[in-house]
């Protein structure tokens, strides 16, 4: 654990405190609500058809302190429009603070002067711990192999079916290999994931 400035950073021993999670202080005006602190503090000229404060009424349901408040800042994209139309809305609410569903704005009433943020995301909200790298050679196959597919024809293979989680531990990783027979055969893989 680590305070720096605003924030207080809890991270592991193999990465830097600006890696790991952390803990974001905020001032406020006693009579603002949270809704209120955070549309001031972070949304002061934005749409609010694309940007909004929600309240997290079911995280205040699960805790004894009843006088904890949570919110986020929510994105709205027309249904149906993908991850980048989100992710540009991100961008333009606030790219760090608004919602990702394990990240989330606390209050305690009992103490109405400052507001949290609290950041459960490695990789400091905008950088990704992990890493992508790729090799066009023969390579040799390692590890233990969770599908295996094998296609006459060009299409999109999904090799994760939905619902499928992969736990993976600092150090560990995904391979995928593929043998393509054709001499102007293309490739790519999509993944996503989520760090914390």
């Amino acid at each position: 654990m680590k305070e720096v400035g605003d924030k207080i950073y809890l991270y592991p021993p193999y990465l830097t405190p600006e890696q790991g999670k952390y803990i974001e202080f905020f001032p406020k005006e006693v009579s603002d609500t949270l809704s209120q602190a955070i549309q001031k503090r972070f949304l002061q000229g934005k749409s609010e058809a694309q940007c909004s404060v929600e309240p997290l009424d079911y995280l205040r349901d699960q805790y004894v302190i009843k006088t904890y408040e949570f919110a986020e800042i929510n994105t709205h994209v027309p249904q149906n429009t993908g991850f980048n139309a989100w992710r540009q809305a991100k961008e333009q609410c606030s790219p760090i603070y608004a919602s990702s569903q394990i990240s989330y704005f606390l209050m305690n009433s009992a103490h109405p002067k400052k507001f949290l943020f609290i950041n459960n995301k490695a990789g400091s909200g905008i950088t990704s711990v992990a890493s992508t790298t790729y090799a066009t050679a023969n390579q040799s196959i390692a590890g233990s192999t969770h599908d295996y597919v094998q296609t006459a024809q060009n299409g999109t293979l999904e090799v994760f079916t939905n619902g499928d989680v992969v736990l993976l531990m600092p150090g560990y990783g995904l391979a995928f290999w593929m043998n393509i027979t054709s001499a102007g055969g293309n490739w790519g893989v999509t993944a996503s994931w989520i760090e914390f």
